[in-house]
């Protein structure tokens, strides 16, 4: 059935804007070419096109937790939504763009473009493969945040002991949360600063006898680690 006459365009494009179609139904569309004197080409081939208004029913959700952290990693997951198979992700209301979800219904952005110190507000839709935008997610705000702490001081004093305690100072910077405690260059463990601003750490597989170097870092909420102490 004829649906129109439409001229082509200066790269040989001729669009139509088909009305009264149903959605969820599929159509199988051909076209021919006229010239100046009404002569029409035989038929294009067949191409079979579902009508899909249909928004996802379920909103997505932004699985990376509010808080501090210093990348631009945002995950999105579909929820479930079948229909799902991408998402588009809004920094304070404004679209960033774009991803297809992978086979755990996950869309993952890497957002360029922040700023340290500041928050950030995310929500993000999910679409459809037709391009139907689901409703809007909750909002997540993030703080973008890449200043590292200061250096901590090991505060137990060098000299040889019988024990095998080590105390971590973090001094002033209260951004620090814990400490990650190195014995000879090799990462022995990470423990949080008690209210005092001091992490001890019992460092186990020492031998007697033996000279150890201890060194240490501060970490923060948005894990950014101290130059070493």
């Amino acid at each position: 059935v004829s649906v129109g006459v439409a001229a082509y365009n200066g790269s040989g494009v001729a669009t139509f804007n088909v009305a009264g179609l149903v959605d969820g139904v599929t159509y199988s569309f051909t076209a021919k070419s006229l010239d100046a004197a009404t002569n029409i080409s035989v038929a294009s081939a067949a191409v079979s096109i579902t009508y899909d208004v249909t928004a996802p029913l379920l909103s997505p959700s932004i699985t990376t937790p509010a808080g501090s952290q210093n990348t631009g990693t945002i995950v999105v997951a579909s929820n479930g939504d079948p229909t799902s198979v991408k998402a588009e992700l809004f920094k304070d209301g404004v679209s960033v763009g774009f991803v297809n979800s992978d086979c755990s219904g996950d869309a993952t952005f890497n957002v360029s473009g922040l700023v340290s110190g500041t928050t950030y507000v995310f929500t993000a839709t999910s679409l459809d493969s037709a391009g139907n935008s689901s409703v809007v997610s909750g909002g997540v705000s993030i703080t973008y945040d890449t200043t590292v702490p200061d250096a901590p001081s090991i505060s137990t004093p060098a000299g040889t002991y019988n024990t095998t305690d080590v105390t971590v100072a973090r001094g002033s910077d209260t951004t620090a949360l814990s400490a990650q405690l190195f014995k000879d260059g090799v990462l022995f463990g990470t423990i949080a600063y008690d209210g005092s601003g001091n992490a001890t750490v019992s460092v186990t597989g020492m031998v007697s006898g033996t000279t150890y170097s201890f060194t240490a870092k501060s970490r923060d909420v948005a894990l950014n680690l101290a130059v070493a102490s």
